[in-house]
């Protein structure tokens, strides 16, 4: 019976561990996607190009 417990618990520590793994990696894409589509949406609102680069360099190029 502990045999059984011992293996769950290992199950979930890699889980665990494959979780904020792949975290790490889909987190910084998906807020850089956001900001894209941010910018797209604004040139297609009709903000010139120009305007957006400056915008995009005064928020610190994120």
């Amino acid at each position: 019976m502990s045999h059984e417990a011992n293996n769950q618990e290992v199950v979930m520590t890699r889980l665990v561990s494959w979780r904020s793994r792949l975290q790490r990696f889909t987190q910084p894409q998906r807020i850089a996607q956001e900001g894209k589509i941010g910018y797209i949406l604004l040139w297609l609102l009709g903000i010139p190009i120009p305007i957006l680069v400056v915008i995009y360099l005064l928020r610190g190029c994120t």
